[in-house]
């Protein structure tokens, strides 16, 4: 194999593409029976040893982090994409972006992937102050939430998404999510919730489940609030 890649022309998305190719070959199983499509372990081996050493070259942290500060929506992404491949922590600056348009920022989603124990109060305290809680628990119906006046649906489900890995956190956002019109936030919120031990249980969560169950109008929900009322493995 001769292959040789040069520094100086390569950018973010060339990195991308070495990441996953990276990431390809050191999957563990289904060699055997890529051997008959030329994949020779010799092949792969070689090709590994390639992408190892390009994805090492300190010039893709310099371009992730110019790329991070960037204006343009793709550019961030490829740079946040990058960061992502390279563990860079890029927690503070998607809390940030959450913070300067908390309904509209796509940084939600990366932002809880990074919160830790150590982070999470902190999160909890702006989704709790800077989401309209009042007006996302309508009551329940059959809305998806993806067309355009959901969008605090869109960034409550985010958080809600990460709240089973924080149990006994966030029961604010977990009461709006089971009163939400948006399928998936109910269902979220029965995830988050069955996170928590039964006997850390208040009885003002039992009762908002109760009445969760009593008004359920989806049949799926309907049974996953049985089960987390009966402390059954959710479905």
């Amino acid at each position: 194999m001769n292959c040789v890649w040069s520094r100086g022309n390569l950018g973010l998305k060339h990195f991308l593409a070495v990441a996953m190719l990276r990431w390809f070959l050191s999957l563990p199983d289904g060699w055997d029976k890529r051997h008959n499509s030329g994949w020779t372990e010799p092949r792969r081996l070689k090709l590994q040893a390639l992408c190892d050493d390009v994805f090492g070259w300190e010039t893709w942290r310099q371009q992730t982090l110019r790329a991070l500060s960037a204006s343009d929506e793709q550019t961030f992404y490829e740079g946040d994409n990058a960061a992502r491949w390279l563990s860079m922590d890029t927690w503070e600056l998607h809390f940030n972006r959450v913070k300067a348009a908390p309904l509209t920022s796509s940084s939600w989603y990366r932002l809880m992937q990074q919160t830790d124990g150590d982070r999470i109060d902190a999160v909890l305290a702006f989704a709790e102050s800077a989401l309209p809680l009042e007006a996302i628990k309508t009551g329940p119906a059959d809305e998806l939430g993806l067309e355009p006046g959901f969008e605090a649906h869109q960034a409550l489900d985010w958080v809600l998404q990460e709240l089973r890995r924080f149990p006994n956190r966030g029961w604010r956002l977990i009461k709006a999510g089971l009163r939400s019109p948006v399928v998936r936030n109910r269902n979220m919120a029965i995830a988050a919730l069955a996170a928590w031990p039964r006997e850390t249980w208040a009885p003002e969560h039992t009762s908002a489940v109760l009445t969760a169950h009593e008004i359920e109008p989806d049949g799926k929900v309907k049974r996953r609030l049985e089960d987390l009322l009966a402390g059954k493995p959710l479905t």
